[in-house]
């Protein structure tokens, strides 16, 4: 995806609806400089080639394990200089976008806005209490905020104090997967209904080889399905 061209018009199809969306909230009376863009992996590679590809101005773009596309590089480039910030936060243990595309985008995008890089120790592709701190703070910064946020539960003797504050390591993150998304969310509206699952439902989650190239995926945890899938009702159940 790093190098890819977007021939297929897949990235422009995601940004055009993400622009449609921006142009609905500006006429619903919402000024674009109080809007932040935000994604997860591939999502953040859509919000940095939105924001950078968008023509007016937005309050900030927050980019989390992802890259910047052959699009977005392209506009990085082309524009000039801007105060727009720009928070991008990577794990250096991230097997499926490596750590190193969070790093060069950043390095790319320093030489126009202002970037705050998050570089999270033993993380995989995942997000971790820290992460999503920085997160927090960077939209309340971007919004016009002083400091850092003040939350109850982050002060020392909260129940977020202390969680992440040495390195995450890789036996406290659960593993991700990734499934069809179709797939994932007939199982939901199955077991909504009140249907029967069985292990072939699990089975389909994970047949992304046979899915269309442009098939959306979604992330789901280990911890969520369980450690084994001996009894796959109980495993769904965790789906809801």
């Amino acid at each position: 995806d790093y190098e890819d061209a977007d021939e297929g018009g897949v990235y422009a199809a995601s940004v055009r609806a993400v622009h449609a969306e921006i142009a609905r909230l500006k006429e619903e009376g919402v000024p674009t400089e109080r809007m932040i863009l935000a994604g997860f992996s591939q999502g953040g590679a859509v919000a940095l080639e939105s924001v950078l590809c968008y023509a007016g101005k937005l309050a900030g773009c927050a980019a989390l394990s992802c890259w910047l596309s052959s699009r977005a590089r392209a506009a990085v480039a082309a524009t000039g200089e801007s105060t727009m910030p720009i928070l991008v936060c990577h794990g250096t243990k991230d097997d499926m976008v490596g750590f190193d595309c969070g790093e060069a985008g950043a390095k790319a995008l320093r030489t126009k806005f202002a970037v705050d890089f998050e570089r999270i120790p033993g993380l995989q592709h995942s997000s971790c209490p820290k992460e999503l701190r920085a997160v927090a703070n960077f939209v309340h910064r971007a919004l016009g905020g002083a400091g850092d946020l003040r939350v109850p539960e982050w002060e020392k003797g909260g129940a977020g104090f202390g969680s992440d504050d040495e390195a995450v390591g890789e036996s406290e993150e659960p593993e991700v997967f990734y499934v069809g998304r179709e797939a994932l969310e007939a199982l939901r509206a199955k077991l909504a209904a009140g249907g029967a699952a069985s292990e072939g439902d699990i089975t389909a989650l994970f047949a992304i080889d046979d899915l269309a190239e442009a098939a959306p995926l979604a992330p789901l945890g280990a911890d969520v399905l369980g450690e084994d899938f001996d009894d796959p009702e109980e495993a769904l159940k965790r789906l809801g």
